[in-house]
């Protein structure tokens, strides 16, 4: 699955091989969501796990920055479920996030064997992309890099 913001307008679109399917990119993009729920999860939750992160949420000295609030889209299934700090992460509206705290995933790309993830932590300033390789039947982290703004 990948989706890019422009313009402030969310666009979405699935990478998954569709094997000759005539089915319109709206069908396909749900039967494929539905098809991949378990392997978003995964590389959302990765994302969420990498070690560099870990120095921008500051939890410990602004104990309101927990739980993590992750800013909804309604491309990214209800049924995906995160963790951060030991606690389910929040998922927040745009209306609900003003003024407060809020991670970001502004891209995600999930094929059968690569993925990757670009997000944007804005409290501390920083954007950052992952890349994901599938590796025995496991998703592992090929690189990584945060920008701080």
């Amino acid at each position: 699955m990948f989706f890019t913001r422009t313009l402030g307008t969310v666009l979405f679109g699935l990478a998954v091989a569709a094997g000759g399917c005539s089915t319109s990119p709206q069908e396909q993009q749900k039967k494929e969501t539905r098809a991949m729920p378990q392997a978003l999860e995964t590389i959302l939750q990765m994302t969420l796990d990498l070690e560099a992160l870990n120095k921008y949420f500051h939890v410990d000295s602004l104990p309101e920055r927990k739980p993590l609030r992750i800013l909804k889209n309604p491309h990214i299934p209800e049924s995906v479920r995160l963790e951060k700090f030991g606690a389910s992460a929040v998922w927040t509206s745009a209306e609900d996030a003003k003024d407060k705290p809020v991670f970001e995933f502004s891209s995600v790309k999930v094929e059968e064997s690569l993925a990757s993830v670009a997000f944007r932590y804005a409290p501390e300033g920083i954007a950052g992309t992952i890349e994901f390789q599938k590796q025995e039947q496991q998703w592992v982290v090929t690189g990584s890099s945060i920008v701080e703004n």
